[in-house]
């Protein structure tokens, strides 16, 4: 084989790895823009809001209500993190942010990463927990070593959903 023929044989095996590449950034972007749906019962739940109402003040956002008492909102991070990536893409999470202004709970929503990696990554969410909004807003956390772009990505949705508190429940 000459080099010519290597040449080409190898533009064309380059090439044919594009459509894939286009392929799962229209993947990612579809993912970013998809509808936000409200947390369902069982999420609620883990979240510690049992017969909970909930009014949506804007996309990601809702009003949390028990037996018609404002209990504060729940934030979709995912709505305000576009980019913020795991190792394997969006790492979502729901934050309750009760009316006395702390972090009461943060449950993690679907998402692509390493189950065993992330389930370790997840543990630093107790950081948060109980947490003044302004207190956790400036929090340094540290990523888990061994799960280190999953428990970034973790941290950075935190921040993001309670800088969406701030902008858009106050």
């Amino acid at each position: 084989m000459n080099i010519k023929s290597t040449l080409i044989i190898l533009l064309m095996s380059l090439t044919a790895t594009l459509p894939i590449q286009a392929q799962k950034s229209q993947k990612a972007t579809a993912q970013n823009t998809a509808t936000v749906s409200e947390p369902s019962a069982q999420q609620l739940q883990k979240l510690g809001l049992t017969d909970a109402t909930l009014k949506e003040v804007r996309s990601g956002i809702w009003k949390v209500s028990v037996k018609k008492r404002n209990k504060g909102y729940v934030i979709n991070s995912g709505v305000y993190s576009q980019g913020t990536v795991g190792y394997n893409g969006n790492t979502p999470l729901l934050v309750y942010i009760a009316n006395d202004k702390k972090v009461t709970s943060i449950v993690s929503l679907r998402n692509r990463e390493t189950p065993n990696y992330y389930q370790y990554a997840e543990k630093i969410l107790k950081n948060w927990s109980g947490k003044p909004v302004k207190q956790a807003a400036n929090m340094n956390v540290d990523a888990v070593s061994g799960a280190t772009y999953s428990s970034k990505a973790i941290i950075k949705n935190v921040q993001v959903a309670i800088d969406a508190y701030n902008k858009y429940c106050k």
